[in-house]
Protein backbone atom coordinates (compact mmCIF):
# COMPACT_ATOMS: atom_id res chain seq x y z
CA UNK A 1 0.00 0.00 0.00
CA UNK A 2 0.93 3.62 -0.68
CA UNK A 3 2.56 6.18 1.78
CA UNK A 4 -0.50 8.23 3.11
CA UNK A 5 -0.37 11.60 1.19
CA UNK A 6 -0.69 13.37 4.59
CA UNK A 7 2.42 11.70 5.94
CA UNK A 8 5.46 14.12 6.83
CA UNK A 9 8.38 12.69 5.23
CA UNK A 10 12.42 14.05 5.28
CA UNK A 11 12.02 17.11 2.37
CA UNK A 12 8.78 18.74 4.47
CA UNK A 13 10.25 18.44 7.73
CA UNK A 14 13.70 19.94 6.30
CA UNK A 15 11.93 22.52 4.46
CA UNK A 16 9.66 23.49 7.75
CA UNK A 17 12.98 24.00 9.58
CA UNK A 18 14.48 26.38 7.34
CA UNK A 19 11.20 28.24 6.53
CA UNK A 20 10.87 28.79 10.39
CA UNK A 21 14.32 30.32 10.61
CA UNK A 22 14.07 32.33 7.23
CA UNK A 23 16.18 30.18 5.21
CA UNK A 24 13.82 29.74 2.26
CA UNK A 25 10.87 27.28 1.38
CA UNK A 26 12.51 24.90 -0.68
CA UNK A 27 16.51 23.98 1.04
CA UNK A 28 15.21 20.44 -0.30
CA UNK A 29 13.71 19.08 -3.25
CA UNK A 30 13.41 15.59 -4.69
CA UNK A 31 16.08 14.58 -2.15
CA UNK A 32 18.42 17.04 -3.42
CA UNK A 33 19.40 20.14 -1.52
CA UNK A 34 19.25 23.12 -3.37
CA UNK A 35 22.35 25.94 -3.29
CA UNK A 36 22.82 26.08 0.39
CA UNK A 37 26.21 25.59 1.89
CA UNK A 38 27.21 22.39 3.53
CA UNK A 39 26.93 24.34 7.08
CA UNK A 40 23.46 25.08 6.66
CA UNK A 41 22.88 21.09 5.75
CA UNK A 42 24.05 19.93 8.66
CA UNK A 43 22.51 22.27 10.91
CA UNK A 44 19.03 21.40 9.40
CA UNK A 45 19.85 17.75 9.61
CA UNK A 46 21.76 18.72 13.06
CA UNK A 47 17.75 20.49 14.32
CA UNK A 48 15.72 16.94 12.78
CA UNK A 49 18.05 14.58 15.07
CA UNK A 50 17.77 16.45 18.06
CA UNK A 51 13.78 16.95 16.75
CA UNK A 52 12.84 13.72 16.11
CA UNK A 53 14.68 12.52 19.90
CA UNK A 54 12.34 14.96 21.38
CA UNK A 55 8.92 13.38 19.86
CA UNK A 56 10.57 9.97 20.23
CA UNK A 57 11.39 10.27 23.82
CA UNK A 58 9.75 12.79 25.67
CA UNK A 59 9.55 14.25 28.69
CA UNK A 60 7.28 12.72 31.33
CA UNK A 61 3.60 14.39 30.60
CA UNK A 62 1.82 14.88 34.19
CA UNK A 63 4.49 13.19 35.63
CA UNK A 64 3.91 9.86 33.85
CA UNK A 65 6.26 8.53 30.95
CA UNK A 66 5.00 7.71 27.37
CA UNK A 67 6.50 4.32 25.39
CA UNK A 68 5.29 4.53 21.86
CA UNK A 69 3.45 1.50 20.52
CA UNK A 70 5.25 2.25 17.28
CA UNK A 71 9.36 1.81 18.81
CA UNK A 72 8.12 -1.56 20.31
CA UNK A 73 8.15 -4.39 17.13
CA UNK A 74 8.75 -7.54 17.53
CA UNK A 75 11.65 -9.22 16.76
CA UNK A 76 13.67 -12.42 16.85
CA UNK A 77 17.13 -13.73 18.16
CA UNK A 78 17.97 -16.70 17.25
CA UNK A 79 20.38 -18.99 19.97
CA UNK A 80 23.03 -21.48 19.11
CA UNK A 81 25.43 -23.85 20.35
CA UNK A 82 28.39 -24.52 18.39
CA UNK A 83 28.96 -24.44 14.33
CA UNK A 84 31.54 -24.33 11.88
CA UNK A 85 32.52 -24.03 7.99
CA UNK A 86 35.60 -23.19 6.08
CA UNK A 87 36.50 -19.53 6.15
CA UNK A 88 37.71 -17.77 2.46
CA UNK A 89 38.74 -14.11 3.48
CA UNK A 90 38.90 -11.09 1.51
CA UNK A 91 39.79 -7.61 2.43
CA UNK A 92 41.91 -8.99 5.33
CA UNK A 93 38.94 -8.63 7.77
CA UNK A 94 35.69 -10.46 5.33
CA UNK A 95 35.11 -13.60 6.33
CA UNK A 96 32.73 -15.66 4.00
CA UNK A 97 31.70 -18.95 3.75
CA UNK A 98 28.45 -19.31 1.04
CA UNK A 99 28.71 -22.75 0.96
CA UNK A 100 27.38 -23.72 4.91
CA UNK A 101 26.45 -20.05 5.60
CA UNK A 102 26.70 -20.65 9.06
CA UNK A 103 26.44 -17.19 10.63
CA UNK A 104 23.75 -15.58 12.43
CA UNK A 105 23.32 -11.67 13.84
CA UNK A 106 23.67 -13.11 17.31
CA UNK A 107 27.40 -14.20 17.20
CA UNK A 108 28.26 -10.43 16.98
CA UNK A 109 31.26 -10.56 19.69
CA UNK A 110 31.91 -14.64 19.12
CA UNK A 111 35.33 -15.81 18.35
CA UNK A 112 35.92 -17.57 15.32
CA UNK A 113 38.73 -20.48 16.17
CA UNK A 114 40.88 -21.57 13.04
CA UNK A 115 44.27 -23.52 12.27
CA UNK A 116 46.46 -20.31 12.77
CA UNK A 117 44.66 -18.07 15.05
CA UNK A 118 41.28 -16.69 16.23
CA UNK A 119 38.93 -14.06 14.90
CA UNK A 120 36.27 -11.56 17.05
CA UNK A 121 33.12 -11.13 15.22
CA UNK A 122 32.28 -7.31 15.14
CA UNK A 123 29.85 -7.16 12.20
CA UNK A 124 27.00 -9.30 10.66
CA UNK A 125 26.66 -9.18 7.09
CA UNK A 126 24.32 -12.25 6.10
CA UNK A 127 24.30 -16.17 6.92
CA UNK A 128 27.78 -16.22 4.63
CA UNK A 129 29.49 -13.24 5.96
CA UNK A 130 30.37 -11.21 8.44
CA UNK A 131 33.88 -9.02 9.86
CA UNK A 132 36.46 -9.51 12.30
CA UNK A 133 38.29 -7.59 14.56
CA UNK A 134 42.10 -8.68 13.00
CA UNK A 135 43.63 -9.51 10.04
CA UNK A 136 42.72 -12.95 8.71
CA UNK A 137 44.35 -14.02 5.68
CA UNK A 138 46.29 -16.48 7.22
CA UNK A 139 43.43 -19.39 7.85
CA UNK A 140 42.10 -18.29 3.84
CA UNK A 141 40.56 -22.08 3.02
CA UNK A 142 41.23 -23.39 6.41
CA UNK A 143 38.20 -24.48 8.71
CA UNK A 144 37.11 -22.90 11.68
CA UNK A 145 34.30 -23.20 14.73
CA UNK A 146 32.95 -21.45 17.16
CA UNK A 147 31.13 -22.27 20.34
CA UNK A 148 28.85 -20.07 22.64
CA UNK A 149 29.59 -19.24 25.69
CA UNK A 150 25.73 -18.21 26.30
CA UNK A 151 26.13 -14.52 25.34
CA UNK A 152 24.30 -13.50 21.53
CA UNK A 153 24.14 -10.15 20.59
CA UNK A 154 21.08 -8.44 20.67
CA UNK A 155 20.07 -6.08 17.86
CA UNK A 156 21.89 -2.65 17.21
CA UNK A 157 18.80 -1.01 17.88
CA UNK A 158 17.93 -2.57 21.44
CA UNK A 159 16.89 0.01 23.67
CA UNK A 160 15.33 -2.57 26.36
CA UNK A 161 12.68 -5.16 26.40
CA UNK A 162 9.24 -4.49 26.38
CA UNK A 163 7.77 -8.06 27.34
CA UNK A 164 8.17 -11.86 27.48
CA UNK A 165 10.59 -14.24 25.29
CA UNK A 166 8.74 -16.98 23.99
CA UNK A 167 9.96 -19.92 21.49
CA UNK A 168 8.80 -19.34 18.10
CA UNK A 169 8.96 -23.24 17.26
CA UNK A 170 8.79 -25.24 20.69
CA UNK A 171 5.49 -24.58 21.78
CA UNK A 172 4.78 -26.49 25.05
CA UNK A 173 7.92 -24.68 26.73
CA UNK A 174 7.25 -21.57 29.08
CA UNK A 175 8.59 -18.50 28.17
CA UNK A 176 11.97 -17.33 29.22
CA UNK A 177 11.96 -15.84 32.83
CA UNK A 178 13.93 -12.57 33.04
CA UNK A 179 16.01 -12.16 35.66
CA UNK A 180 19.19 -9.97 36.67
CA UNK A 181 22.50 -10.41 35.09
CA UNK A 182 24.20 -11.49 38.30
CA UNK A 183 21.49 -14.31 38.89
CA UNK A 184 23.33 -16.08 35.52
CA UNK A 185 26.24 -15.95 36.95
CA UNK A 186 25.66 -17.21 40.75
CA UNK A 187 22.94 -20.02 39.03
CA UNK A 188 26.17 -20.89 35.98
CA UNK A 189 28.70 -21.15 39.06
CA UNK A 190 26.71 -23.41 41.24
CA UNK A 191 25.67 -25.94 38.14
CA UNK A 192 27.33 -25.03 35.20
CA UNK A 193 24.71 -27.21 32.26
CA UNK A 194 23.35 -26.81 29.52
CA UNK A 195 19.81 -27.44 27.97
CA UNK A 196 16.82 -25.33 26.68
CA UNK A 197 17.25 -21.94 28.20
CA UNK A 198 14.77 -21.16 31.28
CA UNK A 199 16.72 -17.68 32.40
CA UNK A 200 17.70 -14.57 30.55
CA UNK A 201 19.51 -11.46 31.27
CA UNK A 202 20.39 -8.36 29.64
CA UNK A 203 24.30 -7.63 29.85
CA UNK A 204 25.46 -4.11 28.41
CA UNK A 205 28.49 -4.49 26.33
CA UNK A 206 31.59 -2.28 27.29
CA UNK A 207 31.43 0.89 25.20
CA UNK A 208 34.40 1.64 23.15
CA UNK A 209 33.52 5.34 21.85
CA UNK A 210 33.55 3.62 17.88
CA UNK A 211 29.87 3.06 18.05
CA UNK A 212 26.77 3.67 20.09
CA UNK A 213 26.27 1.50 23.31
CA UNK A 214 25.24 -2.53 22.27
CA UNK A 215 24.15 -5.48 24.62
CA UNK A 216 24.32 -9.18 25.02
CA UNK A 217 21.74 -11.52 26.32
CA UNK A 218 23.05 -14.06 28.80
CA UNK A 219 21.02 -17.34 29.26
CA UNK A 220 20.60 -20.17 31.83
CA UNK A 221 21.33 -23.22 30.85
CA UNK A 222 23.91 -22.54 28.16
CA UNK A 223 21.64 -23.31 24.95
CA UNK A 224 22.29 -26.93 23.34
CA UNK A 225 21.45 -26.46 20.35
CA UNK A 226 19.48 -24.04 17.57
CA UNK A 227 16.58 -21.70 19.46
CA UNK A 228 14.45 -19.04 18.19
CA UNK A 229 13.02 -16.71 20.68
CA UNK A 230 10.40 -14.23 19.69
CA UNK A 231 10.61 -10.96 21.80
CA UNK A 232 9.13 -7.19 21.70
CA UNK A 233 11.48 -4.43 22.31
CA UNK A 234 12.14 -0.67 22.86
CA UNK A 235 13.70 0.22 19.53
CA UNK A 236 16.13 3.11 18.46
CA UNK A 237 15.13 4.51 15.46
CA UNK A 238 17.48 6.34 13.11
CA UNK A 239 18.15 9.89 11.32
CA UNK A 240 16.08 10.47 8.18
CA UNK A 241 17.79 10.45 4.79
CA UNK A 242 16.47 10.42 1.64
CA UNK A 243 16.65 6.87 1.01
CA UNK A 244 14.73 6.37 4.22
CA UNK A 245 12.36 9.77 4.63
CA UNK A 246 9.62 8.27 7.17
CA UNK A 247 9.43 8.79 10.48
CA UNK A 248 8.42 6.73 13.07
CA UNK A 249 4.73 6.88 14.09
CA UNK A 250 3.23 7.79 10.76
CA UNK A 251 0.88 10.38 9.57
CA UNK A 252 -1.07 10.08 12.63
CA UNK A 253 1.85 12.20 14.21
CA UNK A 254 2.77 14.34 11.76
CA UNK A 255 2.28 17.85 13.18
CA UNK A 256 3.61 16.43 16.67
CA UNK A 257 7.04 15.42 14.90
CA UNK A 258 6.56 18.98 12.94
CA UNK A 259 6.79 20.97 16.08
CA UNK A 260 9.45 18.98 18.00
CA UNK A 261 11.65 19.59 15.11
CA UNK A 262 10.20 23.30 15.19
CA UNK A 263 10.94 23.39 18.86
CA UNK A 264 14.72 22.06 18.52
CA UNK A 265 15.33 24.91 16.10
CA UNK A 266 13.65 27.36 18.67
CA UNK A 267 15.97 26.40 21.08
CA UNK A 268 19.23 26.42 18.91
CA UNK A 269 18.03 29.67 17.20
CA UNK A 270 15.66 31.39 19.00
CA UNK A 271 17.11 31.97 22.52
CA UNK A 272 14.20 32.89 25.28
CA UNK A 273 11.42 31.70 22.97
CA UNK A 274 9.18 29.02 23.68
CA UNK A 275 6.44 29.37 21.32
CA UNK A 276 7.16 26.28 19.42
CA UNK A 277 7.93 24.31 22.38
CA UNK A 278 4.30 24.87 23.77
CA UNK A 279 2.68 23.78 20.18
CA UNK A 280 5.02 20.72 20.90
CA UNK A 281 3.54 20.10 24.19
CA UNK A 282 -0.23 20.29 23.09
CA UNK A 283 0.35 18.29 20.29
CA UNK A 284 2.40 15.58 22.27
CA UNK A 285 -0.34 15.24 24.79
CA UNK A 286 -2.72 14.54 21.28
CA UNK A 287 -0.32 12.25 19.76
CA UNK A 288 -0.08 10.38 23.14
CA UNK A 289 -3.90 9.87 23.68
CA UNK A 290 -4.49 8.75 19.72
CA UNK A 291 -1.63 6.32 20.49
CA UNK A 292 -2.92 4.91 23.94
CA UNK A 293 -7.02 4.09 22.47
CA UNK A 294 -5.53 2.88 19.02
CA UNK A 295 -3.35 -0.42 20.87
CA UNK A 296 -5.37 -0.77 24.08
CA UNK A 297 -6.78 -4.14 24.29
CA UNK A 298 -10.48 -4.69 23.57
CA UNK A 299 -10.48 -7.46 26.32
CA UNK A 300 -7.96 -8.02 29.30
CA UNK A 301 -6.74 -11.95 28.92
CA UNK A 302 -6.05 -13.97 32.56
CA UNK A 303 -3.22 -12.35 34.53
CA UNK A 304 -1.06 -15.78 35.39
CA UNK A 305 2.38 -16.07 36.21
CA UNK A 306 4.59 -17.35 33.50
CA UNK A 307 7.81 -16.84 35.26
CA UNK A 308 9.93 -20.26 36.81
CA UNK A 309 10.92 -19.33 40.67
CA UNK A 310 14.45 -18.91 41.08
CA UNK A 311 14.80 -19.78 44.67
CA UNK A 312 16.90 -23.06 45.44
CA UNK A 313 17.57 -23.06 41.38
CA UNK A 314 19.60 -26.62 40.81
CA UNK A 315 19.21 -28.58 44.29
CA UNK A 316 18.82 -32.21 43.89
CA UNK A 317 14.91 -31.98 43.55
CA UNK A 318 14.49 -29.58 40.98
CA UNK A 319 16.54 -30.50 38.06
CA UNK A 320 17.91 -33.98 36.81
CA UNK A 321 21.14 -33.79 34.30
CA UNK A 322 22.52 -36.49 32.09
CA UNK A 323 26.00 -36.71 30.99
CA UNK A 324 26.09 -32.63 32.10
CA UNK A 325 22.51 -31.61 29.71
CA UNK A 326 19.28 -30.31 31.56
CA UNK A 327 16.55 -32.27 29.68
Amino acid sequence: MAESTLSLSYEELANSVAHYLGWGRDVLVGGAWSTWSSDTQDAINRILRAGLRLFYFPAPVAGIAHRWSFLRPITTLDLWATASGTMTVTDLYTVTDTLNAPFLASMVGQTIVSTVGSYVITAYTSPSTVTVATDATADNGNAFTMTCDGLYRLPDDFGSFAGPLTFTSQTAHMPVCMCGEAHIRVLTQRCPVSGRPRYGAVRPCVATGTGGQRYDMLFYPTPNGRYTLAFRYQMLPGELTAAAPYPAGGMLHGETIKYACLAAAEAEYRDGQSEMMARFAERLQASIHHDRISNAPEHMPYNADWEEPITNICSPETYVTYNGVMP
